[in-house]
């Protein structure tokens, strides 16, 4: 909200208004930082654009000292740093900026092409030098990378060629495609390094982090150093700690279900069980007496979902019993149990961005390791110890995130997992900047870049070698948008609904709010009741379609607002 210079009340909007009442929470913060005499990064670029534009004399004082601007990485700017900048640099707009629109991957941040693209109107009068050798990679690359790019529409027309220098190298640029890439990307380091390539001058990088659990897990097996992308915290995420109980729950003793897990496993896919319930079914030690419990509840409703919770459990424990290694027990708890959809549609799925690990990506880590302890009784523990007793090498094969290793340069270079649903990643919105972010990751090689696809292959993988048509229309964004072309969400003059879902949709907002002590707008603004009223959701999903519901307001209310829609409705 600072640095891309939007309103709080506009992202909380966005966001499905996962944090409450987040234009407070933002005032706040800013109000405490100035009391303590405080600054973060952020504040530092708000601050000074708030001074520059309300006082002239600090204005005129910054402009006399920044005669001339140099910025660096100009495509990583964000909205606040652009402002600054012609802050700073005022009607002489002296700016002096160095960047590559293609190398643009940042855009969660505030990132974009469009201030190299339109930096002549941006900084009026100003001219442009293209850079068009790429001295570090070898031909083949720097043709293919050339090839990817041309399928993107919104970049600065430029031809870039490797250096004349360079001896043609076959095999620069290779890929491989298996059902296996973390097997495959692991056999490519240990042949570079049995060929004598030192293990530092190998990089394994892929899209996020998560992925990078199968390349660090089994290098650690074979003996092969390498630093350490993925330690204990992991399994503190939500879906591992889910996918880990499950697993506990369906290898336990009968008559000893842990109750921690259970509570975690009732819980996630998320059941509508009410706290209450679940507290009661932690205490009891053993299916049959959940299903008991399940017979003795007053409400069908309470009921159902235990009996199912118990039907799941009882289905995963049969696979076990009759010897199921840990991946076709995870496989069934994803699909099967229903916690993969959960993890997509409902914790992800306010997601606008991909700066980090989906829940989904770190359910498909673990099947990327499960090969390694089969043992399903064994496999949370092991994975434990796994973790904790890796050792990061410096010295070793270097695994990250393209993210962070923009600017940087190995020998080799592996791109792994370039597979569908990773690159492009399934939950981004802007295929051409996860185009440039395989761009990068191509790109980071001095001498060959491997690229291990999984199946089915990226689509990107075809494009380093297929031109691109200029004549096919531009696709549209691959996940569901709330705002416009402009960037700006939507917005218009909310009538008040009428009718008697609206009116005992607002009378349960207001003893919502008088028993929360919050205004009653933190519960549900004005217009999500009146989308609520005309759209008459019927489902979760249809819930999360409604501006202003997160998945953390359909886990709050869901069920309530659920069941008076259906009680007020219209028969």
């Amino acid at each position: 909200t600072r640095l891309g210079l939007r309103s709080p009340e506009v992202v909380e909007q966005e966001f499905g208004g996962d944090v409450r009442d987040f234009p407070t929470v933002v005032a706040g913060y800013r109000k405490a930082l100035a009391r303590h005499g405080l600054l973060d990064f952020d504040e530092q670029i708000l601050g000074a654009i708030e001074i520059l534009c309300r006082d002239p004399e600090a204005r005129a004082a910054a402009r006399r000292a920044c005669q001339v601007v140099l910025v660096d990485e100009f495509q990583d700017l964000t909205p606040a740093h652009v402002l600054l900048v012609r802050l700073l640099a005022g009607p002489e707009a002296n700016v002096f900026g160095v960047g590559d629109d293609d190398q643009t991957i940042y855009g969660y941040a505030g990132a974009s092409p469009a201030w190299l693209i339109d930096y002549a109107d941006l900084f009026p009068g100003s001219g442009s030098h293209d850079l068009t050798v790429n001295y570090r990679c070898a031909a083949p690359v720097v043709d293919g990378a050339r090839t990817l790019l041309g399928h993107n529409r919104h970049r600065i027309a430029k031809t870039i060629h490797s250096s004349a220098q360079r001896e043609p190298e076959d095999g620069a640029l290779d890929l491989v495609s298996g059902p296996d890439p973390t097997a495959l990307t692991c056999d490519a380091v240990q042949a570079l390094v049995d060929d004598g390539v030192p293990p530092s001058d190998i990089a394994v990088l892929t899209r996020v982090n998560a992925t990078l659990l199968g390349p660090a897990l089994s290098l650690d097996a074979s003996g092969m150093a390498s630093t350490k992308p993925v330690d204990l915290r992991f399994l503190e995420r939500t879906g591992v700690s889910a996918v880990l109980s499950w697993l506990r729950l369906a290898t336990a003793p009968e008559q000893r279900l842990p109750g921690r897990d259970l509570g975690v496993a009732v819980r996630r896919p998320p059941r509508g069980v009410r706290p209450n319930l679940v507290d009661w079914i932690v205490e009891k030690p053993s299916l049959r007496e959940i299903a008991a419990l399940a017979n003795r509840l007053n409400s069908e409703k309470d009921q159902v979902r235990v009996e199912d919770f118990v039907a799941d459990l009882e289905q995963l424990r049969a696979l076990a019993e009759g010897g199921a290694e840990t991946a076709k027990l995870i496989v069934a708890i994803r699909d099967i149990v229903g916690l993969g959809s959960a993890l997509d549609n409902r914790l992800d799925a306010s997601r606008r961005s991909v700066d980090r690990s989906a829940h989904g990506d770190d359910v498909a880590a673990l099947l990327a390791v499960a090969a390694l302890e089969p043992d399903a009784e064994r496999f949370p523990s092991w994975l434990a110890e796994r973790l904790e007793h890796s050792v990061h090498d410096p010295a070793g094969v270097q695994l990250s995130t393209t993210h962070r290793v923009k600017g940087r340069e190995w020998p080799h270079v592996i791109v792994h997992d370039a597979t569908t649903g990773l690159f492009p990643h399934r939950l981004a919105s802007d295929v051409e900047e996860e185009r440039r972010v395989f761009h990068v990751a191509v790109t980071r090689s001095s001498q060959r870049t491997l690229v291990v696809a999984g199946v089915p292959a990226s689509p990107f993988v075809e494009q380093l070698h297929t031109e691109a048509d200029p004549e096919a229309p531009e696709p549209e964004p691959v996940a569901p948008q709330r705002s416009d072309s402009s960037g700006e969400v939507r917005t218009k003059k909310v009538e008040r609904p009428e009718g008697p879902v609206a009116d005992a949709l607002r009378t349960w907002r207001f003893e919502k709010a008088r028993a929360a002590k919050m205004p009653a707008y933190v519960i549900f603004s004005d217009a999500t009741l009146a989308q609520l009223a005309e759209r008459l959701p019927s489902d979760e999903r249809a819930l999360l379609r409604i501006s202003g519901i997160g998945p953390v307001k359909v886990e709050r209310y869901g069920e309530e607002i659920l069941a008076i829609i259906a009680e007020h409705r219209d028969p």
